[in-house]
């Protein structure tokens, strides 16, 4: 598989690893082809998983790495860069979005061609508890050190096998034997993405900057100068 970023900003991958620096965003590709969406990887997700391993321990306070799935297109929902304060309306799903301080998880469904300015699914690792996610071994989490990140998307089977409707959405962040795991599962409010999660979604990476007051952190005392994310081992089930 192949990514590609944004001219001019860094981005390199080695092995299996995607190595992205500061105010970029790129998406898995099939192919070298980014003349259309076409060319993105698509995915049946619905009864399935994404995983993978990410260290932000390189991605401060006012800084944000995600990971996330969004249905494309080549028109009201392309892969071109945006103006600064235009935000496109498009069925997304933040499979994360964090930093050393924070992390959360989110879906857009989008209905009607708008999407809300907040999701009702949104969790973060604050709800867990304090001392589930940041920086240092006192932490669940430890986010000086890498991470595994498992999305599963549960649905639906019918006595056939044949999968239904979306239930909830699991994502499991891992470290060594600790774990702790953030629900999304508001079924009727995700309802609609069950269709686009069916082939119907691209998955992409970015990093930007969010304010020195912001719902990953909370409160940053300064701005971030640069940000550097790293994901290994990325795989679809």
């Amino acid at each position: 598989m192949y990514v590609k970023g944004l001219d001019g900003r860094a981005l390199k991958t080695y092995e299996k690893t995607i190595e992205m620096g500061d105010n970029n965003r790129a998406f898995v590709m099939d192919g070298k082809n980014d003349t259309t969406t076409y060319w993105s990887y698509w995915h049946d997700y619905v009864g399935g998983t994404v995983e993978f391993e990410v260290d932000v321990s390189d991605v401060g306070c006012e800084c944000a790495a995600s990971a996330f799935l969004v249905q494309l297109n080549d028109e009201n929902c392309s892969w071109n860069s945006y103006e600064r304060d235009s935000v496109p309306q498009c069925s997304r799903i933040e499979l994360m979005e964090s930093n050393i301080w924070g992390f959360n998880v989110a879906s857009y469904p989008c209905e009607f061609g708008e999407c809300e300015a907040t999701s009702a699914s949104q969790t973060s690792a604050w709800d867990i508890d304090s001392m589930a996610y940041g920086p240092g071994s006192d932490n669940t989490i430890d986010t000086t050190k890498p991470y595994s990140v498992k999305t599963q998307f549960y649905a639906e089977v019918d006595a056939e096998g044949t999968k239904g409707g979306l239930l909830r959405i699991e994502t499991c962040l891992i470290q060594g034997d600790n774990m702790i795991t953030l629900k999304q599962d508001h079924a009727d409010y995700m309802t609609t993405l069950r269709d686009k999660l069916e082939w119907r979604m691209a998955m992409g990476v970015s990093s930007y900057h969010v304010g020195l007051e912001n719902d990953i952190a909370g409160t940053c005392s300064e701005t971030c100068e640069s940000s550097n994310m790293i994901i290994h081992n990325l795989r679809f089930t």
